[in-house]
């Protein structure tokens, strides 16, 4: 095993919310909602018009929650009555969970998970809706994937774009980051996973639960980690600040037996593993993984890369495996969002995206996020190629990216941004979004965005 760039994981673990929305509230600001850019995601085509698209997220609108999707070459400032397709939830924050993915249900078509982690009566879950995506939806159109244990926000986090049964079909990995009852310190989080078109959701990986294992962006599932041609899974666990590997094939419940690496951050309380994402970053045709860490040191955060091939069975600290990108300031938060996009650049390589949405811009937490072309040699995120500025105090600009597959036909990759907390018309934490289409300028700011998302 190799190691690259430095590696930081994430930090803000964080106790269940208060209230359903996840939000940063204080004394002097209580926000509105609806949250929009809470969580955002994108696809190759969930149409099925041929073009790609974007998922945006407004878990907190009408206490609801409702996500959109919308034509990912779309400019200018676009609302909700824009969008090609909604789905609105029901009570219990739709939306804070949301991935694109492939066939689900093996009509050929791409389909779309939404979480719901504090519906169902407390025990929260995930629809699934099968694409292609056209109009308005609600919970009757769609499949509901019921979570079993109450307050575990099953939901919380969703990704589905592995096949672990090599069936031909994509199967979900879907978090649960506050069930208790694992002998951890703070909530032992689990992970469930659903094969292809089973109607139930599976225990995954009881005896690798792990504390807030699946919060926020910690799951990733849709490439080959040890190079035996199946694609296999990583689970961060941000409250011990680990990670885990698990290799495919994978047969019923996940147990103590099955193949397994776990990466150990460099401090305790670095959240290493809050968020991550698997790409080959150096081209070598092995899937790389990134890490965030955005509680290290001080909040200052961090992140870095892990270079594939990966062994079965390791138990590393990364402390000692190289350098580290760190963030430029306390409480920045660099490592919160970490995305491996495709070509951003002309290049034909994978590119790096790292959102530090605490940094302190034109204000407290307007947040910033850092492009790094390539596999990069850099020693700290003040060297990014690509920095993207929020102007918005207390927005977090960063918060939650995705890389949207090419939308404009020039064969590069698009960023989208949420900043769920900005201030809009004089109302406080409605929140927005931001489409970059490339190429991107070395520094740009929340403004220069070739589309804007309010609702």
């Amino acid at each position: 095993m190799q190691i690259l760039l430095p590696i930081a994981l994430l930090a803000a673990c964080g106790q269940p919310p208060t209230s359903n929305t996840t939000a940063p509230t204080s004394n002097d600001r209580v926000l509105a909602g609806p949250f929009t850019g809470l969580r955002v995601s994108a696809s190759s085509d969930l149409t099925g018009d041929g073009t790609s698209d974007v998922m945006i997220a407004a878990p907190g609108l009408n206490g609801e929650g409702a996500v959109y999707l919308f034509d990912g070459n779309i400019t200018g400032a676009v609302g909700a009555d824009q969008a090609s397709a909604s789905f609105q939830g029901e009570a219990g924050d739709v939306g804070e969970g949301l991935a694109a993915c492939g066939d689900v249900d093996g009509d050929g078509n791409s389909d779309l998970a939404v979480g719901m982690p504090w519906g169902n009566n407390g025990r929260g879950g995930v629809y699934l809706l099968s694409g292609p995506l056209s109009g308005e939806y609600g919970p009757a159109d769609a499949t509901r994937l019921p979570g079993s244990v109450v307050d575990s926000a099953t939901g919380y986090t969703v990704t589905c774009n592995g096949d672990f049964t090599d069936d031909g079909l994509a199967d979900l990995l879907i978090g649960a980051p506050y069930t208790e009852g694992f002998g951890v310190a703070v909530e032992g989080g689990t992970v469930y996973f659903r094969s292809g078109t089973d109607d139930f959701i599976a225990n995954f990986s009881t005896a690798y639960s792990d504390s807030h294992m699946g919060l926020e962006q910690s799951l990733a599932m849709r490439e080959d980690l040890n190079g035996d041609g199946l694609d296999d899974v990583v689970l961060g666990a941000s409250g011990a600040s680990r990670v885990h590997m698990m290799f495919a094939p994978f047969q019923g419940t996940y147990d103590s037996n099955a193949p397994m690496a776990v990466y150990i951050g460099r401090e305790e309380v670095d959240g290493m593993g809050h968020a991550l994402d698997v790409g080959d970053l150096n081209g070598d045709g092995y899937a790389d993984l990134a890490v965030g860490a955005p509680t290290f040191d001080r909040k200052q955060g961090s992140v870095g890369i892990l270079l594939g091939p990966f062994a079965e069975n390791d138990t590393v600290s990364v402390a000692s495996e190289g350098n580290w990108l760190d963030g430029q300031d306390p409480l920045e938060l660099a490592g919160y969002s970490v995305v491996i996009a495709g070509d951003l650049n002309g290049d034909n390589m994978a590119d790096l995206i790292v959102g530090a949405p605490g940094a302190v811009t034109s204000g407290k937490d307007a947040g910033v996020v850092y492009i790094i072309y390539g596999p990069g040699e850099l020693q700290a995120l003040s060297g990014a190629d690509v920095v993207l500025v929020g102007t918005t105090e207390h927005g977090r600009f960063g918060t939650s990216i995705a890389a949207v597959p090419d939308a404009t036909g020039d064969n590069l990759h698009e960023v989208l941004i949420g900043a769920p907390y900005t201030d809009v018309d004089n109302k406080i934490g409605v929140g927005a979004a931001y489409l970059f289409h490339s190429p991107l300028a070395s520094r740009a700011e929340q403004g220069d965005a070739s589309a804007t998302f309010i609702f």
